[in-house]
């Protein structure tokens, strides 16, 4: 991964979890892990934790609901000169 992936990467993590800090309900609780940015900087993947596990389904579902949302966030505080489509995932689950 070069230094300017890397730091792509980066920025977008923080982006999603600053973005879920301020607008998600803090029931279920959800984690930002990690992301992962596609090599032309047009796609991105969100990997979050869950709790409880048993609100993974319903989180993951908010969490596309709010990708359009998300990207006008990322658009306005993000700095980025692409700016990727967003999608999430449970980390490990490949959902």
């Amino acid at each position: 991964m070069s230094d300017r992936s890397g730091r792509r990467v980066s920025i977008i993590r923080e982006l999603a979890a600053a973005y879920l800090r301020s607008e998600a309900n803090t029931s279920p609780l959800i984690t930002v892990l990690g992301a992962e940015v596609s090599a032309d900087a047009r796609h991105a993947m969100i990997y979050v934790s869950v709790f409880p596990e048993s609100e993974t389904d319903a989180a993951l579902a908010y969490l596309r609901r709010k990708r359009s949302d998300l990207r006008d966030y990322a658009k306005k505080h993000g700095g980025l000169k692409t700016l990727p489509f967003f999608d999430f995932a449970a980390q490990g689950t490949g959902v």
